[in-house]
């Protein structure tokens, strides 16, 4: 179980590193970068806002448009 904890916690911060990246890639590519925040508040409708427990590999949507919203200010 911790290897499993250890391991969802690696692959969530790679999932914001990712996500850092995507912002700076639409920032220089001149898109809007809200496309981004928009995106993952659309896997939060599809999903029925299902959050994501503590030992899920990928944080949840709505905490990742959060997340992406605060780097548009």
């Amino acid at each position: 179980m911790i290897v499993k904890v250890v391991r969802a916690q690696h692959s969530q911060e790679n999932e914001r590193e990712a996500d850092d990246y995507s912002m700076q890639f639409v920032s220089r590519h001149k898109y809007d970068r809200k496309a981004c925040v928009t995106a993952l508040e659309k896997l939060v409708k599809l999903s029925g806002g299902a959050e994501a427990s503590w030992v899920s590999t990928h944080p949840s949507p709505r905490e990742r448009a959060e997340r992406m919203r605060k780097q548009l200010a």
